[in-house]
């Protein structure tokens, strides 16, 4: 049984938890089981998050966001001072990079099915160094809750993967802590398969509580 350990330094002490399934993968694009997905969930942070109990959009690594008319551009602004939990910058390049991870067919990412709309894939482009439009081939019925779940991954820590052809093989279960960076909560400090997963506070992380506190 794996053991998964929170630790939240002053913010919180330590939370330990008993885990029933080891993570198969640290790599977003493949990870199709639940404690895959468990392990990389407090490491990463998307555009736009869906609240799961007010089913209400609000903005997360983007401040702001606005729609065409016709329901098929969304430009996306991100928020200044965006780190990830390495301490580079997080910047419009990485967005534009993580939707052509997961929309590239020879990926085979598990996502992409939800990036295509009437079969066909959305199109992502740079506008500034915080700002991304999307263009989708239709209007789109949930609209931005398109952008819920897509974490967001540092292009300078996965092109040269992507490039070389064996993205689907990068942040296996063997890979270094240091080569893992997320934009979530919380960062990857050990990982002893079979023994424990080690999360420790993310120093960079952007979200503050309702008294300006820096979270977690």
């Amino acid at each position: 049984m794996l053991a998964a350990v929170l630790h939240a330094q002053h913010s919180g002490g330590t939370l330990t938890i008993a885990a029933g399934a080891e993570p198969k993968t640290l790599n977003p694009l493949v990870a199709a089981d639940q404690p895959s997905r468990d392990a990389i969930y407090p490491l990463s942070a998307d555009l736009i998050h869906l609240n799961r109990s007010t089913l209400v959009s609000e903005p997360a690594l983007a401040k702001s966001w606005r729609a065409s008319r016709d329901g098929k551009q969304y430009f996306v602004t991100l928020r200044s001072g965006l780190r990830f939990s390495d301490g580079s910058p997080l910047t419009a390049d990485d967005v534009v990079f993580t939707f052509q991870l997961h929309l590239d067919p020879k990926v085979n990412s598990t996502q992409r099915d939800m990036l295509l709309i009437e079969d066909k894939p959305i199109a992502v482009a740079k506008i500034s160094e915080d700002t991304v439009r999307f263009d989708l081939p239709a209007p789109y019925a949930p609209g931005e809750q398109i952008f819920d779940g897509v974490w967001i991954l540092p292009r300078a820590k996965l092109e040269k993967a992507y490039r070389e052809g064996h993205i689907n093989e990068a942040w296996n279960t063997a890979v270094s802590t240091a080569e893992i960076a997320g934009a979530g909560p919380f960062r990857l400090k050990q990982y002893l398969p079979g023994q424990r997963l080690v999360l420790e506070r993310n120093p960079f992380y952007w979200k503050k509580d309702e008294v300006g506190r820096v979270l977690p």
